[in-house]
């Protein structure tokens, strides 16, 4: 018939393309490739850019979210009075109560921070969060958590930066319940050209 023969003579051709699952090698780059983080190095310069205050704890701090409610009203504190939704944005943390004044434990469902360790206060001294937390490596130089979790006993340590080759990562999850503290790694011995080694301090970003 004349639409066979018409198939027939464009010779066409058909291929069954299969994905490649492979997973890529990264190369190894060293930092002298790649452009200095834009980034101010000096934490003067970073506190007036990010409106960070001084943090209870040490560091420097500012709240960009929180369920609810408008961000650094509560000044890092659960709001319940001022959270419009409740319903919604306001859930159980079990553990909360004993913590709180009026044995409330509701929090809001989703708070996130900016938190600021700096060369003069490079400590995240020792805490137990009762509900999940997860830090994210946002610049600077790399932090270091030790994470130990009193129900299996286990002892890990991980540290947050942009070094990916060395193990470094640019998450640490950390869950309720887990007890964490932290350092920033300072190395006096980094080459001058290192995209770090300049900083006063590490941007970690939070939620929770």
């Amino acid at each position: 018939n004349h639409h066979a023969q018409q198939y027939n003579n464009s010779k066409v051709t058909s291929k069954i393309l299969i994905p490649d699952t492979r997973i890529p090698t990264l190369p190894i780059h060293t930092h002298s490739q790649f452009p200095v983080m834009p980034l101010p190095p000096k934490i003067k310069d970073l506190i007036p850019a990010l409106n960070l205050i001084p943090h209870p704890e040490g560091g420097f701090f500012v709240e960009t979210y929180r369920s609810g409610c408008e961000p650094m009203s509560t000044m890092g504190q659960t709001g319940l009075d001022c959270c419009e939704n409740p319903d919604i944005n306001l859930v159980v943390a079990n553990g909360r109560a004993q913590n709180r004044a009026d044995n409330n434990e509701r929090r809001n469902a989703m708070t996130s921070i900016y938190w600021v360790p700096t060369i003069k206060s490079p400590r995240l001294f020792l805490a137990y969060n009762c509900s999940d937390h997860v830090h994210y490596y946002q610049g600077g130089l790399p932090f270091k958590y030790s994470l130990f979790d009193p129900a299996s006993g286990e002892f890990t340590q991980v540290t947050l930066g942009p070094e990916l080759h060395q193990g470094q990562k640019l998450q640490v999850v950390v869950k309720g319940g887990i007890w964490k503290c932290g350092i920033m790694v300072v190395d006096h011995e980094k080459e001058s050209n290192d995209a770090v080694a300049d900083y006063e301090y590490t941007v970690i970003g939070e939620a929770m």
